[in-house]
Formats: structure tokens, C-alpha cells, sequence
């Protein structure tokens, strides 16, 4: 029984170098190129989201220089908490003024509902400078986004990924 443990253990480690060879050499090969784009900001302190007036409230901005590639942009908030009960938030990703993605995060009890929020898309920047914004489209109520108190860092963050050629 060991025996024939030890085969498959071995031969579940031949494939899988044999694959990431596979996936090395692929990536290498095709001349693509990787570039990042990122603001990251550290909280000890609520910042309050109210958008129930009708007006976007800017919760990261980034300005990034694309090179005609496709790219993943992730925005990332370590805590954000309903300050009512039965309210709902949108953030919307704004790319040069237009909304191409959004996420809702609802909450039936309040601040007890603290949970990190999270918004990805996958798409196409032409070459060129891009305004990259997050924004607090709509609230019900007011959001904590995030939610932080002095003993408490709380990290946000938006990253642009970009995949392109030479």
C-alpha cells in the first residue's frame, strides 16, 4: 500500500512540474508583457459613504497609463458595515466616466454585518491614459466604507492588471 501511495504521489509530482513547465514556456514564448497599476491606503478611522443624495461618493481613484492590452481590475475594502439595519450599498468601477461594473452589498442588522467588500472586471483599456474610479453609487442609509477605529488598520486597495504586447 505504501508502495503504490508513493507512485502516485510521484507521479502527481511529475505532471504538475511538467504542466507549470508547460505554462512557463507558453507565457514566455508569447512576448506578452505584465504591467501594474495600484493605490492602497491604510484606515484607523470610519469613512462615512452617503450617497442616498443622488451624488457619487469617490472611494479610490487610480490614473493609469495603459498599453492597449487587456486588464483585471480589483478593488478590494477590509470592512465595509451597514450603519442602519435593511439598507443596501452600490459601488460602482467608473473607467473614464463610464460605469462598466458594479456590486451590491446588503445588510438586514447593522454593524454587526462588517464583511470585506469586493468588486473584479475583466476587460479591454485601449493604449493611453485611464481615470480608474470606485464609487459609492447609491445607499439606502449611510455605509461605513470602511469601517475602522483607532486599534483597528483597516487596508483598501485598487489594482489594475494588465496583460499586453511588447
Amino acid at each position: 500500500m505504501r508502495i503504490l501511495l508513493f507512485c502516485l504521489l510521484a507521479g502527481v509530482a511529475i505532471l504538475s512540474l511538467a504542466g507549470g513547465y508547460a505554462i512557463t514556456s507558453r507565457a514566455q514564448s508569447s512576448g506578452d508583457h505584465v504591467t501594474f497599476g495600484y493605490t492602497q491606503h491604510r484606515y484607523n478611522g470610519s469613512r462615512i459613504a452617503v450617497a442616498s443624495t443622488g451624488r457619487n461618493v469617490l472611494l479610490e481613484h487610480l490614473t493609469y497609463t495603459a498599453h492597449g492590452g487587456n486588464v483585471q481590475v480589483e478593488w478590494y475594502d477590509g470592512a465595509v458595515t451597514p450603519l442602519l439595519p435593511r439598507t443596501g450599498l452600490y459601488v460602482a468601477l467608473v473607467i473614464d466616466g463610464r460605469r462598466v461594473a458594479s456590486t451590491l452589498h446588503g445588510g438586514l442588522h447593522g454593524v454587526y454585518e462588517t464583511r470585506p467588500g469586493w468588486l473584479l472586471w475583466f476587460g479591454h483599456l485601449s493604449a493611453g491614459e485611464h481615470v480608474i474610479d470606485i464609487r459609492a453609487v447609491r445607499t439606502d442609509t449611510g455605509w461605513a466604507v470602511p469601517y475602522a477605529d483607532p486599534s483597528t488598520n483597516v487596508v483598501d486597495n485598487l489594482t489594475v492588471t494588465e496583460v499586453h504586447g511588447s
